[in-house]
């Protein structure tokens, strides 16, 4: 199976020991994804070129190879009897069976809000909040892609924080969610100086 090399799926593995199913990434076939979770975020990347015909848990380490030996292009891998290579090095799958993602996932009637926001200057005001603890409750001002973020601190310090939106201000928000540029529109003649204009009646 083919899958880009740019997004770290491994990375929403759990490292805890004491949850060995989470300490792989998920192959689930009929989604055509791989899914990595560890009980608090998850990470859904989709495959292509998928001959493997039934789920399975592929050791991280794996991942990890494939991305190395990519060199930037699509990650690849081999998944064959219950073994998983890449490269001519072969790890062994996990046993078990991986919860189901989809149930977690959030359920949106219509059109979802959408908002942009940088995660940088969210991680900053975390910690500035959170005074350590990096929970924090994100509150839209509207749902518009480029309306500003309010974030609140867990805490009963009634401490806020907000954030502008990433987008640039001079584009516009299309029903769609996505941004668009505005088209570009031909500057007004500018009218003659009332001088000039009272010379030439003469």
């Amino acid at each position: 199976m083919k899958f880009s090399s740019k997004i770290k799926v491994e990375v929403g593995a759990s490292k805890d020991e004491g949850r060995p199913i989470l300490n792989y990434v998920h192959y689930n076939h009929a989604a055509h994804r791989l899914e990595a979770c560890d009980g608090f975020m998850g990470i859904l990347l989709p495959v292509t070129d998928d001959k493997q015909d039934e789920d399975m848990l592929v050791p991280v380490a794996a991942i990890v190879a494939a991305r190395k030996a990519s060199k930037n292009a699509d990650c690849e891998i081999f998944c064959q009897n219950k073994n998983v290579g890449c490269k001519g090095t072969f790890w062994v799958a996990g046993e078990g069976n991986y919860p189901n993602v989809q149930q977690i996932m959030p359920k949106v009637e219509g059109k979802p809000p959408f908002f942009s926001i940088d995660l940088a200057r969210l991680k900053r005001i975390a910690e500035a909040l959170g005074g350590g603890n990096t929970g924090v409750m994100v509150k839209l001002k509207r749902t518009a892609i480029d309306s500003a973020v309010q974030v609140d601190c867990l805490g009963d310090s009634g401490a806020v924080g907000v954030i502008m939106s990433a987008f640039p201000g001079n584009e516009k928000v299309v029903d769609d969610g996505l941004r668009e540029t505005p088209e570009p529109t031909t500057p007004k003649a500018k009218s003659a100086p009332k001088r000039a204009r009272a010379k030439k009646a003469k």
